[in-house]
């Protein structure tokens, strides 16, 4: 049987000296590397999505599933970007089941952790849309479930979802920069934003009101909706020529095809196949 080697103190504190500038340096990559993506991540809204966040789609054997971006969703991404850098509204207009909402919210996270002081707001129908604890039907719910799957190196320093995510309200401990969500007749009764989303907007039961409260909240007020039918503010914005317009057709989807599109008109009524799919505000 082979012996241990007993090395004498000299030569065992050298090695112990290696090993330990070898960690060392380990480290110093490792860090360098996460500052190096940091950069990048903070830079590319788009290539942080597809790079390190998750969705949940729960038809799925495993519901978290990573957020690979179709062209399409990119180009919202970008959309977005552009409006909020000139300080303008915009109307996205979509076919049910795009991820959009999803979308809307990986944006709004990107900010918060990337944007010192960015406040990004929701608002909806009802309140509990906008945040339910443990639904991720709800938009806030939604950035939490984002936030938990990021690397720990992504978060910032001493962040715990159970401090600093709150109902409708989640905050950057280090920046001050935040997500809230309102509901109802409240939206747009908070603080200033610098954006704020109106999901399901076309479905609003006061929404002119609405639109007067958030008229002063952020100069740029993302509507994003399905039809609803001819009438009211959202239609009007879409077909008044004075607000940028992005359509999300379920032919933008790869996953979708035409036996897909054949497979929803048997399931489905004329008329909630013309307005969830194809965005006939006729039907």
């Amino acid at each position: 049987m082979a012996q241990a080697v007993t090395l004498p103190p000299s030569a065992l504190g050298e090695v112990n000296r290696r090993a330990a500038e070898r960690i060392l340096q380990a480290r110093r990559l490792v860090s360098e590397q996460h500052r190096a993506e940091r950069e990048r991540c903070a830079s590319d809204v788009a290539y942080w999505v597809s790079a390190y966040c998750r969705t949940y789609d729960p038809r799925l054997p495993a519901p978290a599933i990573p957020f690979a971006l179709f062209p399409r969703q990119a180009e919202f991404l970008g959309w977005l970007e552009a409006r909020e850098q000139a300080g303008h509204d915009g109307l996205c207009e979509k076919s049910r089941d795009m991820g959009v909402t999803w979308l809307c919210v990986a944006f709004a996270v990107h900010r918060w952790l990337w944007r010192p002081g960015y406040a990004a707001g929701f608002g909806s129908r009802k309140l509990g849309l906008v945040d339910e604890l443990g639904n991720l039907s709800s938009i806030l719910e939604k950035a939490r479930f984002i936030l938990r799957h990021l690397p720990a190196w992504q978060l910032p320093p001493g962040f715990d979802l159970a401090r600093h995510a709150g109902i409708c309200k989640l905050v950057h401990p280090g920046t001050g920069a935040s997500i809230t969500g309102e509901g109802g007749d409240q939206i747009g009764r908070g603080g200033r934003q610098s954006i704020y989303f109106v999901d399901e907007a076309a479905f609003l039961e006061h929404p002119e009101s609405i639109e007067r409260s958030l008229s002063a909240t952020s100069n740029c007020r993302i509507w994003v909706s399905t039809p609803n039918g001819p009438g009211g503010p959202f239609y009007a914005k879409r077909h008044g020529g004075t607000v940028p317009v992005f359509t999300f057709h379920w032919r933008d989807d790869p996953r979708k095809s035409e036996q897909w599109y054949a497979e929803q008109l048997r399931r489905l009524d004329s008329v909630t196949v013309a307005q969830e799919l194809d965005i006939a505000y006729s039907a």
